[in-house]
């Protein structure tokens, strides 16, 4: 596993829209897709989909999750222990053995890669190219975030190895996230940062090991509008809270914080007349997607946004469907996977809606399974 930014995977982007070629690959055995369910159960798509109601092409991995996440062919659960610990483990290529009384599969097929550390809980993992980290909130303090490392030294970590402290902030962990393009986080005021790739200095205290200093942050954008971010394979992106989508240009703020890397790519003018939605939620991979408030979702061409003396105008996006059942999206390498209310996953086939009938065809359902509370693609 690489130790900084600079060093993970940077792929290109790909063009806008699907090919069927794409989408054969896509399902062409298993696929780094997967689900959680409510009883714990961890489940791998194999790529078939449902044949009506029947949703065959789920493969069950794991048992006992509180969370998942994967990225660059690994899968990471976290588990609490019997006797209340937080643990992680990696997935290490062996599927569950049926039982008779699922959940209770037998399922050999994880490595322990950590508990709790000294003053601190994992409450959440996150895993994307070759990069792996962990946020715990702390106990009444700042945040932590945590990088897995075996490639820093012991010298710099000396008994908290692998894992490292790269933040140690009350501001820490409004939000985070991970991509090819880098880790990045939320500050409580709005502001972003991004991980540079320098851990925290440590100390030793009453033989315990604490972290110092965590100068690895830079920050890129500082405005209190800022609700949520993307990372997809070439770029990031932000959210605002009225809709307003922006791509980083990966230029930082100043010294005195004034923050100028950013390109403006959606503002929900997307071209069509009428019952026109507030953008919720951005997901990105090999493309970027925006989920609307009316169910619609949106896939983005690579056109900005223009300003004119009138006003901003980004034309840049695609309809890809319009369906009122829509909970939330979650993007692949070259496709999007849309998840109803319901909890049925459907996967992006390259067909637009015909906005001139109003019909959005270019969806298959891959499963229809009431237990699924998460969907998660690994990178």
């Amino acid at each position: 596993m690489t130790t900084k930014i600079s060093q993970w995977h940077k792929v290109a982007l790909l063009a806008a829209g699907i090919s069927a070629s794409m989408v054969s690959e896509a399902w062409g055995g298993n696929v780094p897709l997967y689900q959680l369910h409510s009883d714990g159960t961890i489940w791998q798509s194999t790529g078939v989909p449902c044949n009506g109601s029947n949703c065959p092409g789920w493969v069950q991995l794991g048992v006992n999750a509180i969370q998942i996440t994967a990225g660059a062919g690994q899968l990471y659960m976290l588990q609490t222990s019997w006797d209340g610990d937080y643990q992680i483990f990696r997935f290490t290529g062996q599927a569950c053995t049926p039982s008779s009384s699922p959940p209770d599969a037998n399922c050999p097929g994880w490595a322990l890669m950590g508990n709790s550390l000294y003053l601190v809980y994992w409450s959440q993992i996150y895993a994307a190219g070759g990069a792996f980290v962990a946020y715990s909130p702390g106990y009444g303090g700042p945040g932590f975030i945590f990088q897995y490392s075996t490639g820093f030294s012991t010298q710099q970590c000396e008994s908290a190895c692998p894992w490292l402290a790269i933040d140690d902030n009350t501001q820490t962990a409004a939000g985070i996230w991970l991509g090819d393009t880098g880790l990045f986080q939320r500050h409580f005021d709005g502001s972003l940062w991004k991980f540079t790739g320098t851990p925290c200095s440590m100390y030793q205290d009453d033989g315990y090991y604490d972290w110092g200093s965590c100068p690895g942050w830079v920050q890129i954008d500082g405005n209190p509008n800022t609700i949520s971010m993307a990372t997809g394979k070439a770029a990031a992106y932000q959210m605002w809270q009225n809709g307003f989508i922006w791509q980083y240009t990966g230029t930082p703020c100043n010294p005195s914080g004034f923050c100028t890397g950013w390109e403006q790519v959606g503002n929900n003018q997307n071209g069509k007349i009428g019952n026109i939605g507030i953008t919720t939620q951005i997901t990105a991979g090999g493309n970027l997607y925006q989920a609307q408030n009316n169910g619609s979702i949106w896939q983005y061409t690579g056109v900005p946004c223009s300003t004119t003396i009138i006003g901003s105008f980004c034309w840049g996006w695609t309809q890809i469907d319009n369906n009122p059942n829509m909970a939330y999206i979650v993007a692949g390498p070259n496709t999007v996977y849309e998840v109803h209310n319901t909890g049925s996953i459907w996967q992006y086939t390259g067909i637009p809606c015909n906005l001139s009938t109003n019909v959005c065809s270019g969806w298959t359902m891959l499963d229809d399974n009431a237990l699924n509370v998460s969907v998660v693609y690994g990178f």
